[in-house]
């Protein structure tokens, strides 16, 4: 328990609060357990209308299970401070998603 906190779970079972959730942050350190913690399986476990936002370290999330559920419309957006690869090059997918915002980190 943390007092304040409504709900705390250990860090093993977030997956089983991303269908609840109307916005996913990431806050995590970036050590190997949290390489790509968010991919394509979390993704299908997001509300369709979900955003993400990342402003912790980019290779958390995986860049391309990103665009392709932004793409589908798999979530609803994302926000991301960071990226992977960073700087996210010209060109890439996500300058163009409408439902992607990248902010300078």
């Amino acid at each position: 328990p943390v007092p304040g906190a409504d709900l705390t779970v250990p860090p093993e079972d977030y997956r089983t609060l991303l269908p609840q959730a109307d916005y996913v942050v990431i806050g995590v350190p970036y050590v190997p357990a949290t390489h790509h913690m968010i991919s394509t399986a979390e993704f299908a476990l997001m509300k369709t209308d979900a955003w993400l936002i990342n402003v912790a370290r980019g290779p958390i999330v995986d860049t391309d299970a990103l665009v392709a559920a932004l793409g589908s419309g798999t979530i609803g957006g994302a926000a991301m401070d960071v990226t992977d690869p960073e700087p996210l090059p010209d060109g890439h997918p996500l300058w163009t998603l409408p439902n992607a915002l990248i902010s300078p980190h």
